[in-house]
């Protein structure tokens, strides 16, 4: 029979909403906060490989969104830590080893109980008997047919049992009762959780950093022929031969002996530490068995065609003695005198590719542990899997990378990767933009590809075509920057570079690969200049090497943007005019006197430009929300230009909801290489009032469904990773290392500093307890629509959202985010519109904004509650512990 009556547990939730407004205020202030010493927040520097950040260049008044982002990835990291949290049995038995024995070292003790031995209670007939379980004496049971009353030894006295005691007294004495003899791990015995079922055990997410794949490391040791007889310049870099594509850029470097250096001491002014590198890093992202290591040899220019040139090399050996020593003497007086008077410029020689099949097993994405030499046309080289620390190494920006010591002359270069398929990382550090010049394969940062000039109908003098690359501020000569970044045992930096010269040719194939660091702030008269020449190798009397024969430019930027893509543009034949940079060369006007162009304006040059970098975005959803954000922090004279659109003062809102709804169609790769930037934006667009035109405008209901939207779209993506609980891994560190109170610096102090006032946009007056925000939210499930739960009526779709998606084409690239104003049937529309934040706290703004305006996304909200949650409770740890 039953003994009791069950208690239904108590409805927290609705004793509180019932009995709100009676509350105690100190009862309350206990329910709804954290305990004072519990949280604490703390500001960790972000790991640095680098001795120095990548910072763009001081004194120099950066774009507002260039601004951002730096002062994203500078920032430190605000992680929350709970003092109690963790401090569990499970996890503390974890943290001391083993308790496969841990029975042994247990005092045993003795339980009775009531029960009959084989039989159950209801069919008792006589006296129950006592079943002793275990026997802390260890005698017996005391119930035992043959126990002996009189043998058994008395128990301890009880002294002062009849002696009248206070409650206080007695109360004191049973709490220091109970903890004589406690058992610390009382729960020790039973088995442990798995880790993978164990709920309550959260995973730390694994902290943002800088991706670096699979590293190999490449020792360039000697490049000899049989004969040597002139300077030869080496360049490696990865290609993977199944997609066709260059997947790192070139590493230079210079083999030659002293005697040949001195070849080119004319044309070498000064030579940079960083130019002398013999051996770079490779990362590898996808290793695959199609990637091979390709080589690539030139030498100077010289009069003759490739084959020529090459002729003694196959055909005199230095062995034979005799005639074979004078011609190889001859050959180098030859050389030398090339050298003096065409020593900056190039030319083809030869090429190799080493397979890597061997170096990555691709069954098991694994490296060997095996060094690898190769031998080819006599260059040895040695391949090996790259250690975790590397001293003395640069990175491609050219910054030290730790440790670095001093006293050594000769590092180690990082080479930037070009992977084949996308890389989802968010950017952690600010990379100059990098400019690269591609004549043939390639891909990444801002690459130009020369990749062919036809010159075919024009003079006859138009052969041995090189091409001069300059990286331009202005139009005059003087203002050719010094950001190209020098090859092998030479300058770090260079105002100019020349393209390798394919002798007598008319219609030359470019394979150049050059660099540029760009400056942090673009004008529209930064431009790229490239000036056409023909190469005298024959010396003449009083004839200059170089003859010119055209020039071509593309501008850095169209209506604020950053150029890329494929052009094809045409040939100036005469001076340039004033102002030409300021137009791109296929959409020049008429000038008076008009230009005059190679096959009548026709294109003549082909180019590809394409672009690594963390602060252009490259993708126009995200380019768009981040100008117009900007516009509305900083003070702009409208119409302002977004993309090829002129917007007005009047259309802004209009066009910067828009865009927040738009930014889940952005592409996957630069949606999660700006994430952080992103989320940043949109809580702060969530919980700060904005001013249009003298107007408040609020955007608080789009911000937060675009977040949600975003949510969605990474949690349901393949192609990124998740934990054994199935969070996100991207979303759960933006939470845990990221996500803080939109402009923290300002409101949360860092440990040990003054206490900072708040910010008053925020409107926030004092400390406001958690208790208080509980009640708001608890208020807020009465109104809200997200929880199906509750009684609630639905309104029609939003009509500010509707007239906003009317009032454009239907654009195919938003068809993911149709759903918010379709007003169909699975997909409820908020019951409430957008309220004014200005007359709420943030927090609370925040707070409600993720329970009220869901109606639309409800069943995301619901699916993706643990990152909504987590977003939640670190908004509140954050604002407590700041207050």
């Amino acid at each position: 029979p039953q003994f009791y009556e069950p208690v239904e547990p108590v409805d927290f939730e609705g004793l509180l909403m019932t009995h709100l407004n009676s509350l105690d205020v100190e009862l309350a202030q206990e329910l709804g906060d954290f305990t004072e010493d519990d949280l604490d927040v703390v500001f960790t520097p972000k790991e640095c490989r680098t001795l120095q950040p990548s910072l763009p260049e001081e004194g120099v008044e950066l774009d507002p969104h260039v601004r951002d982002c730096v002062q994203t990835y500078i920032r430190e990291w605000l992680i929350v830590n709970q003092k109690n949290q963790g401090s569990s049995e499970i996890c503390s038995f974890k943290k001391t080893g083993s308790r496969k024995d841990f029975h042994k070292t247990l005092q045993k003790q003795t339980f009775e109980s009531e029960t009959l031995e084989g039989s159950e209670p209801s069919a008792q007939t006589g006296p129950r008997q006592l079943n002793v379980l275990c026997d802390v004496s260890g005698k017996g049971p005391l119930t035992a047919c043959n126990f002996d009353l009189r043998s058994l030894q008395p128990d301890q006295r009880l002294e002062n049992l009849l002696q009248h005691v206070s409650v206080e007294d007695f109360e004191k004495q049973n709490e220091e009762a109970r903890r004589t003899n406690r058992q610390a791990e009382l729960f020790a015995l039973y088995p442990s959780v798995d880790e993978e079922d164990a709920v309550e055990i959260r995973p730390v997410p694994e902290c943002p950093k800088e991706h670096l794949g699979n590293r190999i490391l490449v020792k360039l040791l000697t490049l000899k022929f049989e004969i040597e007889i002139e300077p030869l310049f080496a360049s490696i870099a990865l290609y993977d031969v199944k997609e066709r594509k260059k997947i790192s850029e070139n590493f230079h470097c210079d083999l030659n002996s002293d005697q040949f250096k001195g070849f080119l001491r004319a044309h070498t002014p000064s030579v940079a530490p960083s130019s002398q590198a013999r051996s770079a890093v490779f990362s590898v992202t996808y290793p695959s068995s199609d990637i091979y290591l390709v080589v690539k040899i030139e030498k100077v220019l010289q009069q003759g065609e490739i084959g020529d040139c090459a002729e003694p090399y196959m055909v005199i050996k230095e062995s034979d003695g005799g005639k074979s020593k004078e011609k190889i003497e001859k050959l180098k007086l030859q050389a030398e005198s090339f050298c003096q008077r065409l020593g900056k410029y190039r030319m083809p020689f030869a090429w190799a590719p080493i397979s890597l099949t061997s170096f990555f097993n691709v069954s098991t994405l694994e490296r060997e542990v095996t060094d690898v030499e190769s031998m080819v046309g006599l260059l040895r080289l040695e391949i090996s899997p790259a250690p975790e620390t590397i001293n003395c190494c640069l990175t491609p920006e050219m910054l030290p990378v730790r440790p670095f010591p001093e006293n050594r002359t000769r590092p180690h270069k990082e080479i930037l990767e070009f992977p084949i398929r996308e890389v989802y990382v968010p950017h952690t550090v600010y990379r100059p933009y990098l400019l690269v010049l591609l004549l043939l394969f390639s891909r990444n940062l801002l690459y130009v590809y020369p990749q062919r000039l036809n010159f075919a109908n024009k003079l006859a003098s138009a052969r041995n075509i090189t091409i001069k690359i300059q990286f331009m501020c202005g139009e005059d000569a003087s203002n050719a920057m010094p950001v190209i970044f020098g090859k092998s045992n030479g300058p770090e930096f260079l105002q100019e570079v020349y393209t390798a010269v394919t002798y007598h040719n008319k219609s030359p194939d470019f394979y150049e690969e050059v660099k540029i660091k760009l400056p942090a702030k673009l004008t529209v008269h930064h431009h790229l200049l490239f000036t056409f020449y023909h190469i005298s190798c024959q010396q003449k009397q009083g004839a200059s090497v170089e003859s010119l024969l055209g020039y071509s430019w593309l501008p850095i930027l169209l209506n604020e943007r950053l150029q890329t893509g494929s052009y094809c543009l045409p040939v100036a034949l005469e001076k340039l005019p004033l102002n030409y940079s300021m137009h791109s060369a296929e959409k020049v006007p008429l000038q008076n006197p008009p230009i005059k162009w190679a096959e009548g304006h026709k294109g003549v040059f082909n180019i590809e430009v394409q672009a690594v970098s963390s602060v252009h975005t490259q993708d126009n959803h995200l380019e768009k929300f981040f100008t117009l954000c900007h516009c509305l922090e900083s003070q702009v004279t409208f119409p302002i230009r977004v993309l090829d659109q002129k917007i007005s003062e009047t259309a802004l809102e209009h066009e910067l909801k828009l865009s927040i709804i738009c930014l889940n169609s952005s592409r996957l790769e630069p949606l999660v290489l700006f994430l952080h930037l992103v989320l940043d934006k949109l809580f702060q667009l969530s919980v700060q009032p904005m001013v249009i035109a003298g107007q408040t405008a609020n955007f608080s209901q789009f911000a937060f469904e675009s977040v949600v939207a975003i949510a969605n779209s990474l949690h349901n993506s393949k192609d990124l990773g998740k934990d054994q609980h199935g969070r996100n891994c991207l979303l759960a560190s933006y939470v845990h290392y990221v996500f803080r109170l939109p402009e923290l610096q300002r409101d949360l102090p860092k440990s040990g500093g003054p206490v900072a006032l708040p910010d008053p946009r925020y409107h926030t007056y004092g400390r406001t307890s958690a208790a208080a925000v509980s009640s708001k939210l608890l208020q807020a499930r009465v109104m809200s629509s997200s929880n199906p739960d509750l009684a609630g009526t639905h309104s029609a779709a939003d009509e500010e959202v509707n007239n906003i998606m009317s009032s454009k084409i239907p654009d195919r690239n938003c068809n993911r985010m149709s759903y918010y104003c379709s007003g169909n049937n699975d997909v409820p529309s908020s019951t409430a519109a957008p309220r004014p934040a200005s007359k709420k706290h943030f927090h609370e703004e925040l707070a409600l904004q993720m329970v009220v305006s869901t109606g639309m996304v409800r069943e995301t909200v619901f699916k993706y509650a643990w990152f909504f949650f987590e977003l939640l409770v670190r908004f509140l740890h954050v604002y407590i512990y700041a207050h």
